[in-house]
């Protein structure tokens, strides 16, 4: 699990922006093989969420 995690912090490196959050998922789908990563943004009522990256099916 330490490799994996290693791996997906070393491919975020000189990332921000919108950009960081679409390598986290698309390093993190691909380190663990997902067919779906997401990061969401709930409101602040925690009702509904807005997605702010995906990665699907590699």
């Amino acid at each position: 699990m330490d490799l994996k995690l290693k791996e997906i912090i070393e491919g975020l490196s000189n990332s921000s922006g919108q950009n960081f959050f679409n390598r986290i998922v698309l390093n993190m789908g691909s380190v663990i093989n997902a067919d779906y990563v997401f990061i969401a943004l709930l409101n602040e009522k925690k009702q509904t969420s807005s997605t702010i990256a995906l990665y699907a099916k590699g």
